[in-house]
């Protein structure tokens, strides 16, 4: 293996996470070919879940992880909202006690891969335009470089929440 390619799987360590997932077209834009990532999925460093999906191995994959890795490493505009922002913010006591669906708001539909996934919960697509203010890019991207400053009570543009969730107390958009 040469001195570069280490250098990109160090690079790929460092920007993606274990366990959060990116498109091919992630992976693309920051130099990582179709035979480097054929090559890592071989090797291991990488696993595909579903056709044009990558991510670090990390145990089972979650709703969450799908979720944060959407808002922020894919800057996806879209929000945890309905029922599973209300278990999200504790009131899962008046909810049915298995959550059968994820309900996820966004200004556009989601990418197609997210409907491939294995995941334990249904993920249900809401257009938020009709009834909801625009979610800004920014609400959510800053999250991944600017940690630090937010807690589980910081309110974001257009009435948007934050909550922690995970080992590493990833920050998750929701309304």
């Amino acid at each position: 293996m040469t001195v570069h390619s280490k250098t990109k799987l160090n690079l790929l360590a460092k920007n993606l996470p274990e366990g959060l997932l990116v498109d091919a077209s992630w992976l693309e834009r920051h130099g990582y070919s179709r035979s480097l990532r054929s090559q890592y999925v071989a090797a291991g460093w990488l696993e595909q879940p579903a056709r044009g999906v990558f991510g670090r191995p990390r145990g089972t994959l979650g709703w969450e992880q799908v979720v944060i890795s959407l808002q922020t490493l894919l800057e996806f505009p879209m929000s945890v909202g309905g029922r599973t922002a209300l278990d999200l913010q504790g009131y899962a006591h008046y909810l049915s006690q298995s959550q059968k669906a994820i309900h996820l708001y966004s200004d556009k539909k989601l990418p197609s891969w997210v409907g491939k996934l294995k995941l334990k919960q249904d993920v249900i697509y809401h257009n938020r335009s009709r009834f909801l203010p625009e979610i800004e890019h920014s609400s959510s991207a800053h999250l991944i470089s600017e940690p630090q400053g937010i807690d589980s009570e910081s309110n974001l543009a257009g009435g948007l929440r934050v909550a922690h969730w995970g080992q590493w107390e990833r920050l998750l958009v929701k309304w």
